[in-house]
């Protein structure tokens, strides 16, 4: 008989990943040049079977497992979008604080006419702003203009200075 120990040091040793078509296997036991689908070792392996470990429990450890994985993405993820949306809110009150509604701008709706765009079709607007900047629930943030429906993206509006004029 092994030690929890001993038994928690196998589940590390064997751990298990999942096959494309289905099933997992131990990254341990199988070959890494493996080019076979019969020489993966599934999961439970041997050594761990021998361990006692069933395959309720494998079910339960790759459960249990899945659902940590999940909640690390989703709190990764928050983290990110709560970054995202505080700066974009951010950027639009300084917009906002330099800018007042009818501010004179160029803006771009769909792409910039530079960098990796540079000689594409795009639509250039001459306007003015007709709302202060506000967020997408992403976090972009975003100004209506005179002349276009919705929000246009703040990094491509331009605004004109009177020595542009």
């Amino acid at each position: 008989m092994i030690t929890e120990g001993e038994r928690a040091a196998l589940l590390k040793l064997h751990e298990w990943d999942e096959l494309i078509f289905g099933g997992f296997y131990c990254t341990h036991c199988t070959p890494d040049d493996a080019d076979d689908p019969d020489q993966n070792v599934y999961w439970p392996c041997p050594p761990l079977r021998e361990a006692g470990v069933t395959n309720e429990e494998a079910v339960e450890i790759i459960t249990v497992e899945r659902a940590e994985i999940a909640a690390r993405h989703r709190d990764e993820y928050r983290s990110k979008l709560e970054a995202a949306q505080q700066e974009g809110r951010r950027q639009a009150d300084e917009w906002n604080r330099l800018h007042p509604v009818g501010t004179a701008v160029v803006a771009y709706p769909g792409i910039r006419p530079e960098g990796k765009h540079a000689g594409w079709a795009c639509t250039r607007l001459e306007t003015t702003t007709r709302t202060p900047a506000w967020t997408l629930g992403h976090g972009e943030p975003v100004v209506s203009v005179v002349g276009y429906a919705g929000g246009i993206c703040l990094t491509h509006v331009d605004v004109v200075t009177e020595a542009a004029s």
